[in-house]
């Protein structure tokens, strides 16, 4: 008896959690391929920027792309004039939308 209500509650219960996986699948869907090369492609030519700098040390920042030409810097500098060099270069890249400029700048010990 109480193993046929474990049955049927299973097969109450695994069309409900399918609707939210799927549900759920839809909300986090990946970028489609060509997508996928435009963000590489731009994270690439923001990352080549920053490392020709001389003032910035492109090393220490990531950067990420987003959809529509959205550009992510993070990481860290050691002043402000430094980040924000950074963020100028990424806006100067062909592509780029938007900059989220999340760098961080370190405390100098004296």
């Amino acid at each position: 008896m109480k193993a046929k209500l474990f049955v049927i509650l299973g097969l109450i219960a695994l069309p409900m959690v399918a609707t939210i996986a799927m549900g759920n699948r839809h909300a986090m869907q990946q970028e489609t391929t060509g997508q996928y090369v435009d963000n590489t492609v731009l994270t690439l030519k923001v990352k080549a920027k920053l490392l020709a700098d001389p003032m910035v040390k492109g090393l220490g920042i990531s950067v990420m792309s987003h959809n529509k030409g959205q550009i992510t810097l993070s990481g860290s500098v050691h002043n402000w004039a430094e980040k924000k060099q950074a963020g100028t270069l990424a806006k100067q890249v062909e592509g780029v939308t938007r900059v989220n400029n999340n760098i961080v700048v370190k405390k100098m010990n004296r």
